[in-house]
């Protein structure tokens, strides 16, 4: 399978903005290398010299697929191996959860707890993160740790899970999974 470069306009994914109204959009390219399963792993030109030698496999742990290959009986992850094959107790984790996005600026090298504050979760009745109906208001609160803080409680759920996404952004920073990513900023 051939290799593919691509050109994205930064103003088509989340992550992009135009410097200022009117002003022509960043484009930058990225290569994506073939894996199995018809999959293919997005990386910057300046990883794709090394990894391209090798033969990489799409791999599915969970809901999420990884570029994965064999080396000496052993799996190697394209991801640790972008970032340098951190020590454990660290991983490296996908800022957009999509394991086969491995640019750069979509890896950051975490700890277990900065992974579990980003991760899935099941959420609640009210539809967002961190928030509960709490007689005919909507109560607030984030667990950090093995403990419940409490936020507060709010008219509105919109209200209550506002509140939320910014104290998840106060605890966790960029590892944070807002109910409004818009904001995250």
């Amino acid at each position: 399978m051939p290799v593919q470069l691509v050109a994205q306009n930064l103003n088509n994914t989340s992550a992009g903005k135009s410097p200022r109204p009117g002003a022509p959009s960043p484009i930058f390219f990225m290569l994506r290398i073939p894996l199995t399963n018809g999959k293919f792993a997005s990386v910057n030109d300046s990883d794709f010299g090394v990894l391209h030698r090798y033969r990489w496999s799409a791999e599915k742990i969970g809901r999420t697929w990884y570029a994965v290959r064999r080396e000496n009986g052993k799996k190697v992850y394209m991801h640790r191996q972008i970032m340098g094959f951190p020590p454990k107790p660290f991983e490296v984790h996908h800022d957009d959860h999509d394991g086969l996005n491995n640019r750069r600026r979509n890896l950051l090298v975490a700890t277990k707890g900065q992974q579990a504050a980003n991760a899935f979760k099941k959420v609640p009745v009210t539809g967002y993160r961190g928030v509960a109906k709490n007689h005919k208001r909507f109560a607030a609160k984030i667990r950090v740790g093995c403990k419940w803080k409490y936020i507060g409680t709010f008219n509105t759920p919109e209200e209550a899970a506002l509140a939320y996404d910014q104290a998840a952004i106060n605890q966790w920073g960029r590892f944070a999974a807002p109910n409004f990513p818009e904001e995250k900023g």
